[in-house]
């Protein structure tokens, strides 16, 4: 058996609308692995969201010591899972000073399937079985987390998890997982609204497609002089500007031989790149780098192409300008080739 289940897959909580709180009207595209066995995610009535007392995310943590050993294991289980990895730093760190250590006994049973959920569990030590049905599916061998959808969704545990070896778990309770996560949620969803609002090209957006977009964001963050796109790599995803700016170059080949980079053009606050590449399904025709620090909200190629459709007229009415800056950079002849320094 594995020892990660298919309903702890990370890619739940943002495929099932983490940031509007609720499951959204996307069922016809969630993949069916993302969710436990004879869990139907389009039976509403199996899965709702609890109202959320605004005034409780503000309430204070409860703090549990741990070594730099199970500090660092932790850290690491937390980055790894992209239900956490839209979080500041900071508040990863308040959601692993909040789990607490929990010693399991052989034969005990952590999670009983049908039960409300409670906790989400890291595995420090032990092996842990899950059995759907008294079926055994799965198996954690001193590795591992579960318990995620539970908290997430006011659903009932698809799971029943037992100890086969004694171990050591570190367990986060319900009520900080949604405080954290949702204040997070809601946080960016402001931050987010009111900076889409403020992008010219996404006026082709009704109120709730922009609702939709902001859900898919992921942000992103780079240090001074990271490389955020290499010219000709394929392209993956679409990027906001969020805070900061970008250099765009593109590498030339000069007459001894030799090759050199060639700023294009500088981007902040509210612009975009990366269209280009996925409208014409080209490789990168430029370098994008970060000039300090810069956060950008990033875009996978699927949701463009879902979520951007209105929009994709006004942004291919750009590629006459940016043909004309490479030709500018470059000379004429680097029109031929199709290259736009927005490819990024």
């Amino acid at each position: 058996m594995s020892s990660a289940t298919a309903w702890d897959r990370h890619g739940v909580a943002e495929r099932a609308g983490l940031m509007n709180i609720r499951l959204e009207e996307e069922d016809d595209e969630l993949e069916d692995d993302y969710f436990p066995p004879n869990f139907n995610p389009r039976k509403r009535k199996s899965v709702c969201a609890e109202v959320v007392d605004s005034a409780s995310l503000n309430d204070d943590v409860s703090f549990h010591p741990k070594t730099m050993e199970q500090y660092s294991m932790l850290q690491g289980v937390v980055q790894r899972l992209f239900l956490f990895r839209s979080l500041e730093a900071f508040e990863r760190k308040i959601v692993i000073d909040a789990m607490f250590r929990r010693e399991v006994a052989q034969d005990e049973v952590v999670i009983v399937q049908g039960a409300d959920g409670d906790n989400f569990y890291v595995v420090e030590s032990g092996i842990y079985e899950a059995f759907v049905h008294e079926k055994l599916v799965a198996t954690y061998n001193n590795s591992g987390s579960f318990g995620e959808l539970a908290l997430m969704y006011n659903c009932p545990r698809a799971a029943t998890i037992k100890c086969k070896s004694s171990g050591i778990l570190w367990a986060l309770d319900r009520r900080v997982f949604r405080q954290v996560l949702l204040k997070h949620a809601m946080e960016k969803r402001a931050l987010y609204e009111s900076f889409l609002e403020s992008i010219p090209v996404l006026t082709y957006l009704t109120k709730n497609e922009r609702s939709r977009l902001v859900d898919a964001l992921e942000p992103v963050y780079f240090a001074d002089g990271e490389r955020i796109i290499r010219q000709g790599d394929p392209a993956k995803a679409f990027f906001f500007v969020v805070s900061g700016s970008v250099e765009v170059k593109v590498s030339k080949k000069l007459e001894n031989g030799k090759t050199a980079e060639v700023k294009l053009v500088d981007l902040h606050k509210g612009a975009y790149f990366g269209e280009l590449a996925l409208l014409t399904n080209r490789p990168r025709a430029a370098h994008v780098d970060a000039r300090g620090s810069v956060t950008c909200a990033r875009l996978s190629t699927d949701s463009f192409e879902r979520l951007l459709g209105p929009c994709m007229s006004a942004m291919k009415d750009k590629i006459a300008v940016y043909e004309e800056q490479m030709n500018n950079a470059l000379g004429p002849s680097s029109s031929s080739t199709g290259s736009h320094f927005a490819d990024s």
